[in-house]
């Protein structure tokens, strides 16, 4: 069989001519290792310190570690563990932040523990007061104001905290606060009080008195009468005074008005007194009237305010003219409301 010879093509041709080439440069291309010495040097090498170095104090020196050991344990032997005045401080600290918590307080000068503070009772009515307690656990010095005095009379015996203080075992000062705020929160009962007063009758509040009132009534007529009610022992009944015309008008005492003898604690209100005597005038004025008619006409007329009976005499006309008739009228409680009763008392023949 005849064979025939591969033939080979350019390209693998160049191909091989060129990997030849590339073996040739490999194996005569030599290294050559850079010689340091013909650089100039670019830095000095530093020496390191080790500890060991007795010529180098940066880290410490034996000597003087042990001169601060020894001044450490002579000062730690004169210093007390307790700091006493640290201690003091801390407390004051401590109430400073209670009463910090739940009220305003100013500071009243460079001792922290001289304060003013701000117990507000009403959105009207807001109490100023200053406190030293900077000998606590001892009993603090207050300063009340005046309308506190008008109310507590002396705090320090009427507040059970001044009172019973005892610095062995003291109470908190907003412990105190909490007593007073309570003690003069009966203000703000007695603002809504005055409040329901004022919203049916003229008044306004009595100068340097947190509890009085003056009010004025306008009776039948339109004539004025003013009395005084001071709400201090609500709920109790109020301490009424009344001018000396409104007296003669009403003809009772305060202490005989229903209102007052059937008065009910935390139920009764000062008002209903008002509204009683507010009544009494209303009705006794327009009796008196009646009877200032009645007297242009009639001569004998006698009224007893104390049973409501008015007597009458009248003379009789033309055929009774020599006859007189005795009226006795009896005017209701609810009188001008309800009609009077009308009676003859005299007997008589026509």
């Amino acid at each position: 069989a005849i064979q025939i010879p591969k033939t080979i093509s350019e390209e693998e041709l160049s191909s091989l001519k060129t990997s030849e080439k590339f073996d040739d440069s490999l194996k005569t291309e030599e290294y050559t290792t850079p010689d340091l010495n013909a650089y100039p040097p670019d830095y000095q090498s530093e020496d390191y310190i080790v500890p060991s170095d007795t010529n180098n104090n940066l880290f410490y020196a034996e000597q003087a570690s042990t001169d601060l050991s020894e001044s450490y344990d002579a000062k730690s032997l004169d210093e007390p563990f307790f700091d006493e005045t640290k201690q003091l401080n801390l407390e004051l600290s401590t109430e400073l932040g209670l009463i910090q918590q739940e009220y305003a307080y100013d500071q009243k000068g460079s001792n922290d523990a001289e304060i003013n503070v701000y117990i507000t009772i009403t959105l009207t009515k807001t109490f100023i007061i200053s406190i030293d307690f900077t000998h606590y656990p001892e009993r603090p010095v207050i300063t009340f104001p005046d309308e506190v005095k008008k109310i507590l009379r002396d705090p320090y015996r009427t507040l059970n905290t001044l009172r019973e203080w005892s610095s062995k075992k003291p109470p908190h000062i907003v412990d105190l606060l909490h007593e007073l705020e309570k003690n003069l929160f009966f203000i703000k009962e007695i603002e809504i009080q005055s409040k329901r007063i004022s919203g049916e009758y003229q008044s306004k509040k009595i100068p340097n008195s947190l509890t009085a009132l003056k009010v004025h009534l306008m009776t039948y007529g339109f004539k004025e009468y003013t009395m005084v009610i001071d709400l201090e022992s609500y709920p109790n009944p109020p301490v009424i005074d009344l001018s000396p015309e409104l007296q003669q008008i009403i003809q009772i005492s305060t202490t005989e008005l229903d209102a007052y003898k059937n008065w009910k604690e935390n139920e009764s209100e000062p008002v209903e007194i008002v509204r009683e005597i507010s009544w009494l005038v209303d009705k006794n004025s327009r009796i008196n009237f009646e009877i200032d008619l009645l007297k242009d006409h009639y001569k004998n007329i006698k009224y007893e305010p104390s049973t409501a009976i008015l007597h009458v005499e009248m003379k009789g006309k033309m055929k009774t003219e020599d006859l007189t008739f005795e009226f006795q009228i009896n005017l209701p409680i609810d009188y001008p409301m309800k009609m009077p009763e009308v009676k003859v008392v005299n007997e008589f023949e026509i």
